[in-house]
């Protein structure tokens, strides 16, 4: 855990499952690959990873996690999503530095821009995750691309929509890590780390998720839909049901 912040990694399990069961824990990890120094990633042994799915894209520096999967023998998983970076965040201080809400709408956009032109990649992932539990997943900061991720996995295999968006807020980076990080990254000027926008573009906003959400079942159907027409493998739920889901106790 970095000083002050949430973990690099965290737990997706736990939650209730629609029709019965539990999502297993020790199973399902969301990391912020961005904030994990050598310390972070060392705790990341007590995990037994199988596999680890990097959802940066290729500009970003993704070489400490390519270097720890080659060390411990874990599948690494490209699956890149250049969206969600550094031109994002130029573009919130450039025109929206002035407003919480201005930036939570152009968030919301991003998200919806993901989920329009990166559904193979996204199902990419979710199968990459479903083959090879114990899984890991993340991009830099491990919020937004992260937290997508996240919300669809949850959705697939029937955690309450409520839990999933309590879960985006709860786990994301707090502002405290992720200020910092961003003028290591992509050398954004320290005078600008507290405007208004910056911070709600930052920060995991509930309603930014519910919107997607929402989006997701307006334009497509629905998570299943979505994720089946974005050529996600026949089986794949069945076998993310059959692995990460604990049967309820008789």
């Amino acid at each position: 855990m970095r000083p002050g912040g949430r973990p690099v990694a965290s737990d997706l399990g736990g939650h209730a499952v629609g029709g019965g069961g539990t999502l297993r824990r020790g199973l399902l990890f969301r990391i912020s690959g961005g904030l994990a120094g050598a310390a972070e990633l060392a705790g990341l042994d007590d995990l037994g990873l199988r596999v680890l799915v990097d959802l940066r894209g290729p500009d970003e520096d993704r070489s400490a996690f390519q270097a720890y999967c080659r060390s411990r023998n874990i599948g690494y998983c490209h699956r890149p999503i250049p969206l969600g970076g550094a031109a994002e965040v130029h573009q919130v201080l450039r025109h929206h530095g002035d407003s919480v809400e201005d930036a939570r709408r152009f968030l919301a956009a991003v998200y919806r821009r993901v989920l329009d032109e990166f559904g193979p990649t996204l199902a990419g992932a979710v199968a990459a995750v479903a083959e090879h539990p114990p899984a890991g997943f993340g991009c830099a900061a491990g919020k937004d691309r992260t937290g997508l991720v996240a919300a669809l996995l949850q959705d697939l295999v029937g955690v309450d929509r409520a839990a999933i968006v309590a879960d985006y807020v709860a786990l994301a980076p707090n502002l405290d890590q992720l200020r910092p990080a961003l003028s290591a990254w992509w050398g954004i000027d320290p005078a600008d780390l507290d405007q208004p926008g910056l911070r709600g573009l930052l920060e995991a906003n509930a309603e930014v998720m519910e919107a997607t959400l929402d989006y997701l079942d307006a334009r497509y159907g629905g998570t299943l839909r979505f994720l089946q027409g974005a050529g996600l493998p026949p089986g794949t739920v069945d076998t993310l049901r059959h692995r990460f889901v604990a049967s309820p106790a008789r």
